[in-house]
């Protein structure tokens, strides 16, 4: 759960290096909300990510491609993977939430406002870290 107000700045993702050969495609962010189900979510933003830099062969960090990502405290970060992108690596004692990517895009285009359920896999988790640049001044307004 992110928790301070302002700008994703960089992700990390460390990928399992057996999948990532024939990557060839950077992931896509994606910002959620909590809803009153904890299993479901609502895409609040969606940003491709451009690779930044790489610190080991299967280590990658990325910034946005687009603008720079407003996120605000309680909100989640949820990268989008598929076979172009690589699979990242799963570390036990995480709590990770996973969804098929085409329904996520199919309801953004659908039904932009509808919660996603997600599945919980409460044993393992994805390698992946994030930065935020703070912004606690900063007042969203939603009209």
């Amino acid at each position: 759960m992110i928790q301070v107000n302002g700008f994703l700045s960089t992700i990390s993702i460390r990928f399992d290096s057996t999948e990532r050969s024939s990557a060839d495609k950077p992931p896509v962010c994606y910002v959620t909300s909590p809803t009153n189900d904890p299993n479901s979510f609502l895409i609040v933003s969606k940003c491709q990510l451009q690779l930044s830099s790489k610190s080991m062969p299967d280590i990658c960090h990325y910034k946005t491609a687009e603008k720079r990502l407003f996120v605000i405290h309680g909100q989640y970060i949820a990268i989008g993977f598929t076979y172009r992108t690589g699979f990242p690596c799963h570390v036990s004692k995480r709590n990770q939430y996973s969804c098929d990517l085409d329904r996520v895009e199919r309801v953004r285009r659908i039904a932009a406002k509808t919660p996603i359920q997600f599945n919980v896999h409460s044993t393992q988790g994805v390698a992946i870290t994030f930065n935020i640049d703070p912004c606690p001044g900063k007042i969203t307004i939603f009209l």
